[in-house]
Order: structure tokens, then C-alpha cells, then sequence
């Protein structure tokens, strides 16, 4: 047998045999056919280089036998043939994975369902005012705080905070005067509270201890009264002084005493008052040009 086959250039046909036994290949040319260069003979083609060599491996592959699989030698096969069930053995697609695959990293952050099967990163801040954490409100508890009414005279003896003890269980009540006290504003008030011009008629200046009231201003639960006061007098050395109502001795007391005639003399002090919010004062024995008493404030 002279040929196995020949490629007839100028008919386009393969010779097969030593028949004429042809397959028109076309207007393609013979050596496009083969895929070689179309510059190279026939007789110039290296196998290995310019066309497949023989394999037994590629045997099995072309004659259907899924036997080898390996790197090089590509086919299909189906999940049945390599033993896996999808949704079982293998993940099955699905659209919301997807699309968690496709998130980057923008900061420490959340992921949030946007829509069906759709997710998208949110920061933070982002989650903050998607939850409208930028304002909690315990919609319960501001229901019954806006019940509640201010108290604006505190009863010491009956009036209390409620409190838990160390376990968060037990319920108990501190008094207010348990708590300590606070300093209380007067706020801007714009006349003296009493005034004396020397009539004796609104401070009796008589140089004995005599009550002052202070209830109309000072609310019950105080303990002490921040004065300013003010006197004047035609003579130096004319005194006023305070003291807790009730006590007996000098030493705890407030003064103020006139420096030269006709000069005023200021002070501010702090009195402690009765439950009544009754304090003493005494003065010289005699007409003052002027006493002012303010009151400025409270402990309670």
C-alpha cells in the first residue's frame, strides 16, 4: 500500500486507501483542516508537535470511557457519575448566596436583607439609624412618667424614692432627707423680703430674740436658708444676728454689724430653720436707718 491517505491540493479531497475513496473537505484547504500551518507540506508535519500523538488515555475519552479524569484531559461528566447529589452533597445555587459573595469589607459593619435574596453592607452607624437607635424611647415608661405630678413642697416624713436593693429584686424607699440635701434657687426675686426703717413696725429691734418666718417663701423639707442682708444705722457698731429657732446660746449664730454711721454693711450667710422654716433674729435696741433681709435660696 503506497498511502495510508493522500490530500489532493488541487481537488480538496483526502484519498483514503489506495482507492479512490474521497472526502470533499470544502473550499477549506487540507492543511486548515488538519490545523496546520498552511506554508507546511504534509510531509513536513511532526507528530507530537504539529499533530496529536497517539494516546490510549485519549482512547478511553473519545470512546466514551470516563475512567481517567485528569488534569490535561477535560470532558463532561455528570454529578450521578462522581457520586454527588446537589442540595445533599454539593451546595445547590442559590440567588441569596450569591449575592452575600459579592459584599466587601467597607468597615466593622452588618449585612441587611434590602430585598428577596438581596443583601447589602451596612456600617455601624448605618445599622444605628436603620434600628432608630438615634432615639430610644421606653414608649411605657414616658406614658407613665407624663401621669405623674410634680412635687413642688416635699413631706420629709411621707414623701420617698422608690429604689431596688443589691439583688434587683426587693423594693425598698429612701426618704428624701436619707439622700442629703441640695441647694435651691430663690431665683431673680426683686424686693427685700423684709424691710425696717426704723419704726420697729416690721423687724422689732428691741434687742431681745424674736421670730422670723420664712414659710411663705421657704418650702416645707428645708433645713437651711441662704440670707443676704443688709443694715444701716446713724451710730457705728448696731448689730443684727440670726439663729436656728429654738436655740439658746450666741456662739451659733450670724452677724452683722454697722461699721461707721451711715455706711451699709452686707453680708451673706446660711441659717439653719426649723420643720416650721422659722429662724430667731435680735438687734440693737435701737431705730435703724435701714434693715433689707433677702432671701437668696435653700438647702432641702
Amino acid at each position: 500500500m503506497a498511502n495510508l491517505f493522500e490530500i489532493n491540493r488541487t481537488t480538496n479531497k483526502i484519498i483514503l486507501g489506495t482507492t479512490d475513496t474521497t472526502i470533499n473537505i470544502g473550499s477549506h484547504t487540507a492543511s486548515q483542516l488538519l490545523g496546520l500551518d498552511a506554508s507546511k507540506n504534509l510531509e513536513s508535519v511532526a507528530i507530537g508537535a504539529d499533530v496529536q500523538a497517539w494516546s490510549a488515555e485519549l482512547d478511553k475519552v473519545t470512546d466514551g470511557d470516563h475512567d481517567v479524569i485528569a488534569s490535561g484531559n477535560p470532558h463532561s461528566v455528570t454529578p450521578t457519575e462522581l457520586g454527588l447529589v446537589i442540595g445533599t452533597n454539593v451546595q445547590a445555587y442559590d440567588a441569596a448566596l450569591t449575592s452575600v459573595s459579592g459584599l466587601v469589607y467597607v468597615s466593622p459593619s452588618f449585612i441587611k436583607l434590602t430585598a428577596d435574596d438581596t443583601y447589602a453592607v451596612r456600617t455601624i452607624a448605618e445599622t444605628k439609624s436603620d434600628l432608630s437607635l438615634n432615639l430610644v424611647e421606653n414608649t411605657a415608661l414616658s406614658t407613665w412618667i407624663g401621669t405623674l405630678t410634680e412635687i413642688t413642697t416635699i413631706d420629709a416624713a411621707a414623701d420617698f424614692i422608690p429604689v431596688l436593693d443589691a439583688t434587683d429584686s426587693v423594693h425598698k424607699k429612701i426618704l428624701p432627707t436619707n439622700l442629703g440635701h441640695r441647694l435651691v434657687s430663690r431665683g431673680d426675686n426683686t424686693t427685700a423680703d423684709w424691710v425696717e426703717t426704723g419704726s420697729k413696725a416690721v423687724l422689732n429691734t428691741d434687742g431681745t430674740w424674736r421670730d422670723l418666718d420664712c414659710s411663705a417663701v421657704v418650702p416645707a423639707g428645708a433645713v437651711a436658708i441662704l440670707f443676704n442682708i443688709s443694715v444701716t444705722d446713724d451710730v457705728a457698731n448696731s448689730y443684727l444676728q440670726l439663729r436656728k429657732n429654738g436655740n439658746s446660746n450666741t456662739q451659733n449664730v450670724s452677724s452683722v454689724i454697722t461699721q461707721v454711721a451711715n455706711i451699709q454693711s452686707l453680708i451673706d450667710t446660711v441659717v439653719f430653720c426649723d420643720a416650721n422654716r422659722v429662724v430667731e433674729y435680735i438687734a440693737s435696741n435701737v431705730a435703724f436707718s435701714l434693715i433689707a433681709i433677702r432671701i437668696r435660696g435653700w438647702w432641702i
